[in-house]
């Protein structure tokens, strides 16, 4: 295995040198990622590389500076939760409003303001589990001593609450048609920490990457990217 690794370390040093396209380029992105950003870069880069291949992940919490620092990823959009600063290099990226919401017709949505913690945590909170592999991965706005189910993806998140069956945070930008619509409404929930997240741009230190990854590394790191 040693042998092997050393091989491929090799090879993509000569890439790099050579100034030869990589044949992957594997990219982690948190499940609150506003995704046309990142696909428009994508875009720009299959259109220069057609040739390369392009693995897009989602992960979510720390889940993404776990599969950079597990080389499962070469570069990563994601919050600071994991981060160790010796291993990985990080960017600004981008900011996700996150807003707790129920359905219209919820129980929670007609509770008053601010709602009382002993009837929010008498409804499901509908969360997104971490993908990190580690026991210990942190939580997010998670109220302690409530009914909680957890789901791996934004979208069975919405559409669970969306269905009445519980309440959450969900990023702004994924329920802005539900909430001007009235099929959602925003609940007032002091318990919650992070009412915005701070996105980063992600990658290793140190090694060899070769010409498609540091490009899409400035690319996402460039002002446009999160606007």
């Amino acid at each position: 295995a040693a042998v092997i690794a050393e091989t491929d370390a090799l090879a993509s040093f000569g890439r790099e040198l050579a100034g030869v396209a990589e044949p992957i380029v594997r990219l982690a992105i948190d499940a609150v990622t506003p995704l046309e950003p990142v696909l428009a870069v994508l875009r720009r880069a299959q259109a220069r590389h057609p040739s390369v291949r392009i693995e897009l992940r989602t992960e979510r919490l720390a889940g993404v500076a776990d599969a950079l620092a597990e080389e499962r990823a070469d570069l990563g959009i994601g919050t600071s939760l994991g981060l160790e600063q010796a291993r990985l290099e990080s960017a600004p990226y981008t900011k996700v409003r996150v807003i707790p919401a129920a359905r219209a017709d919820h129980p929670l949505a007609t509770a008053g303001r601010p709602i009382p913690p002993a009837l929010l945590r008498a409804h499901p909170q509908i969360v997104l589990r971490d993908s990190a592999l580690a026991d210990d991965a942190p939580s997010l706005n998670v109220l302690a001593g409530g009914v909680r189910w957890s789901v791996t993806d934004v979208g069975s998140k919405r559409d669970l609450i969306a269905a009445g069956m519980g309440w959450g945070g969900l990023p702004a930008h994924v329920v802005a048609g539900e909430l001007a619509r009235g099929e959602l409404v925003p609940l007032a929930v002091p318990e919650f920490e992070v009412d915005e997240m701070e996105l980063f741009v992600l990658r290793r230190r140190g090694g060899t990457r070769g010409p498609v990854a540091r490009s899409l590394w400035r690319a996402l790191r460039a002002p446009t990217a999160s606007s």
